[in-house]
């Protein structure tokens, strides 16, 4: 048997009654012998596409089945409840993502675990850490609190590493004017090898000394708990960093009790 924590969220139609459907859907399964409900959360979209405010929630469950088959119960879940993916990262129903699977790291084709995004977006963090602020990052190394608890801070540290002064300049001004009062950025010239685009890495709450060679940084230098790598996103930069940050940034308000 096997702790793992599913995040719930949704924007269309009656989300609570869903969060509650999905519940009992998931609680009827022979695989899952136990199922404990968050609280529900009021948050922010994130994204052009994203559509109106969302729910948030988390589900703890103790569970027979490997992450993979706990992956398509989660999808027949969703499928049962009419959910539609015709927009990516658009508005839905219900949405079920497998964040945690006990401290598994997982790297398969169709599942990462942890959730990649995980320990940067308050709406996942929350409903987590209000079942249990003890879950463990098997990669970032820090409890879902204390991820919760980093990206609390203001001004919360933005250090921008670009490898062209003038977009690294500019991004960082624009943020800085957009999220004033939420986030203190600077930036730094980026000191990796081989043709780059132009802006590639942010990162956040630098507190260590960071090794500099000639006034650069490398990304391999920041620390783990502190980096995320833009290139691995889609849209352009600046939407995509300033919905990293709205995500960092975004409180979430408990609302009901599901």
């Amino acid at each position: 048997m096997e702790t793992a924590y599913i995040g719930v969220g949704g924007n269309l139609g009656d989300v609570m009654e869903s969060f509650r459907r999905a519940r009992d859907l998931l609680s009827e399964h022979a695989g899952i012998s136990s199922l404990t409900s968050s609280r529900v959360f009021s948050t922010s979209p994130v994204g052009q596409n994203a559509g109106t405010g969302y729910l948030n929630a988390a589900f703890e469950i103790t569970t027979s089945l490997g992450p993979l088959d706990l992956l398509d119960v989660l999808i027949q879940v969703e499928q049962a409840m009419q959910r539609r993916r015709h927009v990516h990262w658009g508005p839905r129903t219900i949405d079920l993502d497998l964040v945690f699977y006990g401290e598994r790291l997982i790297q398969e084709a169709r599942l990462n675990v942890p959730h990649p995004a995980a320990w940067y977006r308050r709406f996942v963090l929350d409903p987590v850490a209000d079942l249990n602020s003890n879950v463990y990052h098997p990669t970032k190394e820090m409890t879902v609190m204390d991820l919760r608890q980093m990206l609390s801070r203001r001004p919360l540290r933005w250090l921008l590493l670009a490898n062209d002064e003038r977009i690294g300049t500019n991004l960082s001004e624009h943020l800085s004017e957009e999220f004033s009062g939420l986030i203190d950025v600077t930036w730094r010239r980026i000191d990796e090898p081989g043709e780059t685009s132009s802006f590639e890495f942010i990162a956040w709450n630098i507190e260590q000394k960071l090794k500099v060679r000639e006034g650069a940084v490398r990304f391999d230098d920041l620390p783990i708990a502190s980096r995320l790598d833009v290139s691995l996103l889609t849209g352009d930069a600046y939407t995509a960093i300033a919905d990293v940050i709205k995500a960092a940034t975004d409180e979430p308000v408990v609302v009901d009790e599901l």
